[in-house]
């Protein structure tokens, strides 16, 4: 039976706007992570023709806004784990704004920040510039 009462609670309906909001946050987190390891992954090398067609077959989904299966979730970072550098350059954010950061990624697959960058930016921009020729520079991948 429906409860009317409750549905018009206005304590209710804020509660209920609150978890919708919070679930549409974590699926955007979500969406944002699957993309940017299936960038990593097409980016890379190191893949069978058939994984990547599979890569190919999720972009599509992810471009037209469907999900993808927790499997083909699964496999998608599982083909990210291998084929992600050790070691590589990307960009981070901190109390002094934007810096390009040295990762490394230990035994346990933990990745690490060893050393920053010399400069740092109020913009982004300023800092992918910095990372993308300290990658050049030492012979890594910039990953940013």
């Amino acid at each position: 039976m429906i409860d009317f009462p409750k549905l018009n609670d206005p304590t209710y309906q804020a509660e209920v706007r609150r978890e919708a909001a919070e679930a549409a946050a974590q699926e955007k987190v979500r969406a944002a992570r699957l993309s940017s390891a299936l960038a990593l992954c097409l980016d890379g090398d190191g893949c069978t023709d058939g994984e990547y067609a599979f890569l190919q077959s999720v972009k599509l989904s992810l471009s037209a806004g469907r999900t993808i299966s927790a499997k083909q979730e699964k496999w998608l970072l599982d083909i990210e784990a291998r084929v992600m550098p050790k070691t590589y350059v990307s960009v981070s954010h901190g109390l002094r704004g934007y810096f390009a950061v040295l990762i490394e990624t230990d035994s346990d697959g933990c990745a690490m920040p060893t050393e920053s960058g010399i400069s740092s930016f109020k913009k982004r921009e300023g800092a992918v510039n910095e990372g993308i020729e300290w990658a050049k520079t030492e012979g890594l991948r910039f990953i940013g």
